[in-house]
């Protein structure tokens, strides 16, 4: 399941939704509007979590690495569990709470 947004493609949360992205998810342009939803990664193979402003975000992979490569904002909370890796290579803001399940967490640089 890959998501390619582009131009004025939307994606829009009306309440509490998921989307879950088990491809990749590419983002260049278009309205993203989180509202109380999360979005979860889980793809089988590396990801790179798109540069967006989330309200929740998880990272659910059994092995695999899922990157956080440009500055991400999460207004909610931020869940990783059941393995893999979530390595960050930019700053995240996290407003509420982080967990962090039986996992790899490696920040190479930037701010949490």
């Amino acid at each position: 399941n890959n998501l390619n947004q582009i131009a004025t493609g939307a994606v829009n949360f009306t309440g509490s939704g998921t989307l879950s992205v088990a491809g990749y998810y590419s983002y260049t342009a278009g309205n993203f509007t989180p509202n109380t939803g999360t979005v979860i990664y889980t793809g089988g193979n590396a990801q790179t979590v798109a540069p967006l402003t989330y309200y929740n975000l998880s990272i659910t992979k059994n092995t695999e690495e899922a990157s956080i490569n440009y500055p991400t904002i999460i207004n909610g909370n931020l869940t990783t569990s059941t393995g893999g890796s979530l390595l960050l290579n930019d700053t995240i803001t996290v407003a509420g709470n982080i967990t962090i399940g039986a996992n790899i967490f490696g920040l190479t640089s930037g701010w949490i």
